[in-house]
């Protein structure tokens, strides 16, 4: 278009007479562009004419031709070949310019002239440039564009690309425009001019847009921006006014659909829609109302109207055999009761219930407040809210039903509640309800029971008798085992394998379960997941690398659900903290600090003892005292397991750093009591030795050092990880002495480096040279902990979500979120219900880790500007 625009620009600049035709549905700027072209004839001598068809005039026998005649001063009387005799020969005397608008509105004889005109315009010297609408079955305007075509193809005018569109609105403001006010336009009008002018200027109004830039979501659209389409809809047929209504409340451009809707034959329903779309009020590029259009006429629709239509739309989608959901949304907004419509909501509800738990909570709430019995859903709604993360809420709703021997789906319940204890640290009790559901028959897969039942022992210290239940369990596992029982058969081994001598053997499985629970992309009511077990596996063995690698899965697969994204992120965060990236565990705080909803037991006490570590590894005294004050009141209320031990160490140690304290000795020794019930394994008990050690050394406790010393060195090595810290502990034992190996110091802090744990390096030949006597050897190992200290990673950051790490549905509903758009709106554009919409937004917000809306916003701006 650009190029034949610029043809005519050179034409009328040489004095020539071109001939062109430009078609565009409504609201593309043909008569902005017929306007351009005047100007530019007004500025050299010859005169120009223009002739606009109406609407109204289409029935009238050369109607359109009246207003022409009076401005060329002819006769408007005649017949086609006078009229075109006497048009041709003033406009060539003249050497004029014609320029028509609207000719799809010309009645028949007017545009049999006009044909005539053009076919005579080049050789007299004529400039003619006509524009009109994409109009079917006009054979007189069909014979028009074969005429004018034969110079230059016809012109298609169509919508304005994101660069054309911050061009033409900095022309109109005066100033450059940023790209989120440019992204919030496009996503609303889709480029077509007309609405962008509109819209620019209603958003300025309101102070929406300020010199250019977005200073707010625009919310709701103003009423200057919808009179446009007021005024558009008022010149529109009956019929086409009830599709576009129908259109805004769910419906796409179905033929059947809204036929039956409305009443209307295939025939009505084309002609309808084409008129639709030639008014402007379709998308340029797909069967469905603009945005702009849709919000502007879903706000003049009665709320009644609405509802009605949603009602008999979800009554015609039943005979149809329609997705489910789908109808449960028309049901929902037409706020539809009654015993078959609380039915179907909960059948809604239970498809969703594993693919998007959180559509699924709000599907049996929904069927409540249709007129469903709420003690019959209790269980279902319990499992739904444990699987979207609202555990707290889960085990309020699971223990409504535990409550009562007879009470319908008890045994749901009851697997809901041993998935959630967990999460409180109640290991023991959730294996004793997992044992109960897998000999009861009373759940699906009762061999996942047992298996988590074994995973729980394990976590509770209870190691002979997760070994003999492993042994019925495992002996059920063969054959066509669902996924989700494979995974909980690979947790079992997983946890069983890393209290024996082979802890790889036990990474392996997690590896394995982590792999599988992926390639089903199901979330699922389970304790824990392989990734967070995993990974807690790998620090015990000191290896961070896959440890860190699972996480970053976990986050990226938004493995296990929602129920854990705060702890696959805090454990991120831990790895961080562990490995000198303090900035990582930092960010991981901060997006744990907002979570919603509150973060878990389990999850507190993660977060509490990197916040401590945090403050112990900065030296901040104060800020330490601040910390534990904080952290005791969660480790008090969290039973020790075999994986707290990781956080109960570190507690630990800050503990005795402010001068001891019985709570934390206290759990360090119900910590050894759950080693010591599986045979103190010594991948597990060698992490638990250290942090006596540190804990010692942190207190100045010569005697309790030495002791730990001793202890750490009696566990047998099984991994590389293990092997770097032992000579470390009689190192830092015997240097608390004051008896200082300078070699000694050096080569255990180089281990200790070595295997990631380099704050612990710096710390080891620091308090060596505190101890030493000698003032060389104190400086040389004191400039030592310094370069120890300065080639920590502090200032990485922790893990950035990649926009490709979403997918491209999730990618298309981010964009239009930053738009501004809301749900329904969003719906609309991608032909999806706005129930989905919300689901996608919770999966995007749980993905980059976001808890509130502004924080979604500016994450998702970030991730835009990068995959830009």
């Amino acid at each position: 278009m650009v190029a034949g625009l610029r043809s005519i620009r050179t034409a009328i600049a040489d004095n020539l007479a071109p001939v062109a035709v430009v078609v565009g549905t409504g609201g593309m700027g043909k008569s902005q562009l017929l306007a351009r072209l005047s100007a530019i004839c007004a500025e050299g001598s010859r005169p120009v004419y223009t002739w606009t068809g109406h609407s109204l005039e289409q029935g009238q026998a050369y109607g359109a031709l009246e207003d022409l005649c009076d401005s060329l001063g002819i006769a408007q009387t005649g017949t086609d070949r006078s009229f075109r005799h006497n048009i041709v020969d003033k406009l060539s005397a003249e050497r004029a310019f014609l320029l028509v608008d609207d000719a799809q509105w010309f009645d028949t004889e007017s545009l049999r002239v006009l044909v005539g005109v053009a076919e005579r315009a080049g050789e007299k010297g004529i400039g003619l440039v006509v524009a009109h609408r994409p109009v079917q079955d006009n054979p007189e305007l069909a014979a028009l564009d074969a005429v004018l075509s034969r110079s230059q193809p016809i012109m298609q005018l169509g919508p304005l690309t994101p660069p054309e569109v911050a061009e033409r609105v900095g022309g109109i403001l005066g100033c450059p425009v940023d790209q989120a006010a440019v992204d919030a336009l496009m996503v609303r009008t889709e480029g077509v001019p007309l609405y962008i002018d509109r819209l620019t200027q209603a958003w300025v109004e309101a102070g929406v847009i300020e010199r250019g830039r977005l200073m707010r979501d625009p919310g709701i659209l103003p009423p200057v921006a919808s009179q446009i389409v007021v005024t558009k809809l008022a010149q529109l047929e009956p019929a086409a006014r009830l599709i576009v209504t129908g259109l805004t409340v769910g419906t796409s451009l179905d033929d059947e659909l809204l036929g039956a809707l409305f009443g209307l034959s295939v025939n009505e329903l084309r002609t309808t829609v084409t008129a639709l779309r030639d008014a402007g009020l379709l998308s340029p590029s797909r069967p469905v109302l603009l945005p702009l259009v849709g919000e502007a006429v879903d706000a003049l629709t009665p709320l009644l109207t609405q509802r009605d239509l949603h009602f008999r739309l979800a009554r015609i989608l039943v005979q149809r055999g329609a997705q489910v959901s789908l109808i449960a949304e028309h049901l929902v907004a037409a706020e539809a009761k009654g015993s078959e419509v609380a039915a179907l909501l909960v059948q809604a509800g239970d498809q969703a219930l594993f693919d998007a738990p959180d559509m699924a909570v709000d599907w049996y709430s929904e069927a409540v407040a249709a007129g469903a019995d709420p003690t019959a859903l209790a269980a279902r709604r319990a499992e739904a809210a444990a699987l979207s993360g609202a555990l707290d809420e889960a085990l309020g709703r699971a223990d409504q039903v535990i409550g009562d021997s007879d009470a319908p789906e008890r045994q749901r319940a009851l697997a809901v509640l041993a998935a959630v204890l967990p999460s409180r640290g109640l290991w023991r009790r959730s294996a004793d309800i997992y044992d109960s559901l897998a000999t009861s028959g009373g759940v699906e897969t009762p061999q996942e029971a047992a298996c988590y039942a074994v995973a729980g022992r394990v976590a509770a210290g209870e190691g002979g008798l997760a070994a003999a239940k492993w042994r019925e369990a495992e002996g059920a596992l063969g054959g066509a085992t669902p996924l989700v029982t494979v995974v909980a058969g690979l947790v079992a081994r997983g946890c069983l394998e890393s209290v024996g001598y082979e802890p790889r053997a036990a990474i392996g499985s997690f590896l394995e379960a982590a792999e599988l629970l992926e390639a089903g992309q199901r979330t699922a009511l389970m304790p824990d997941t392989p990734h967070a077990l995993g990974a807690l596996t790998a620090i015990a063995a000191l290896d961070f690398p896959v440890a860190e690698q699972l996480l970053e899965r976990a986050i990226a697969t938004s493995a296990g659900g929602a129920a854990f994204a705060a702890r696959h992120r805090l454990l991120l965060g831990w790895v961080g903290l562990r490995t000198g990236r303090w900035a990582m565990a930092e960010a991981a705080l901060e997006k744990a600090a907002r979570s919603t909803p509150e973060l878990c037991l389990r999850d507190q006490l993660a977060a509490a003892a990197m916040e401590v570590g945090i403050a112990r590894r900065a030296g901040d005294h104060e800020q330490l005292n601040r910390a534990w004050a904080r952290a005791s009141g969660v480790l008090r209320r969290h039973p020790a397991d075999l994986f707290s031990g990781e956080f109960i160490g570190e507690l630990a140690c800050s503990a005795a750093g402010l001068g001891g304290d019985s709570l934390a000795e206290s759990k360090v020794a119900e910590l050894e009591e759950v080693c010591l019930g599986l045979g103190n394994p010594a991948l597990w008990v060698l992490p638990l030795r250290w942090s006596r050690l540190q804990a010692a050394a942190a207190a100045g406790d010569v005697a309790g050092a030495g002791l730990a010393a001793e202890a750490l060195a009696e566990v047998v090595p099984v991994s590389a990880g293990a092997g770097g810290v032992q000579p470390a502990g009689g190192a830092w034992s015997q240097s608390l002495t004051g008896r200082i190996d300078p070699e000694g110091i050096r080569n255990a802090a180089a281990e200790l480096q070595r295997v990631g744990l380099g704050w612990e390096a710096s710390r080891l030949a620091g308090s060596a040279a505190s101890r030493s006597s000698d003032p060389a050897l104190s400086r040389s190992l004191l400039e030592r902990a310094r370069e120890l200290t300065a080639s920590l990673p502090t200032l990485e950051r922790g893990v950035v979500p990649s926009f490709t790490a979403l997918s491209d549905r999730e990618r298309q509903v981010a964009a239009l979120v930053v738009a501004g758009l809301t749900h329904k709106e969003i719906g609309a554009q991608l032909f999806i219900s706005p129930k989905t919409v919300e689901h996608h937004v919770a999966k995007i917000r749980q993905r980059v880790g976001a808890t509130s809306r502004a924080e979604l916003l500016s994450e998702l701006r970030t991730l835009l500007s990068v995959a830009r």
